[in-house]
């Protein structure tokens, strides 16, 4: 076992979107690419992976992995039905919004409320 680390970033992180015209806006914050993640990396050193992978809805979701990101919706945006084949976490931080699931369910999801979706169709 190692020391301990912690890594801190001051920075904004980078704003990313599938599109350059999308009204989402989506900020990557961490992502492992296997899990139980990597931790035999030299100490002191960091690999960001998010850095690697290319900007676009492939780069949405790690198979083998995790991925936290932040959603940052435009006021009335709607996103197309999709789905991620992950374990996603979902937490409304402000604000409510629509949730779509596959064969026309709705849920009005408001600030606080948690999703746990395991590779839902949804919108």
């Amino acid at each position: 076992m190692g020391t301990p680390t912690v890594i801190i970033r001051d920075e904004m992180a980078e704003r990313i979107s599938p599109d350059s015209d999308s009204p989402v806006s989506i900020f990557n914050i961490y992502r492992t690419d296997q899990v139980p993640a990597n931790n035999d990396e030299v100490e002191g050193q960091w690999k960001d992976v998010i850095a690697d992978k290319p900007i676009g809805w492939d780069s949405l979701s790690s198979p083998e992995g995790a991925v936290v990101r932040v959603f940052d919706y435009a006021l009335g945006v709607s996103a197309p039905m999709h789905r991620t084949e992950s374990l996603d976490f979902e937490i409304l931080h402000s604000g409510s919004i629509v949730l779509t699931l596959e064969g026309g369910v709705t849920k009005t999801l408001n600030r606080g409320d948690v999703i746990v979706q395991r590779g839902t169709i949804h919108s």
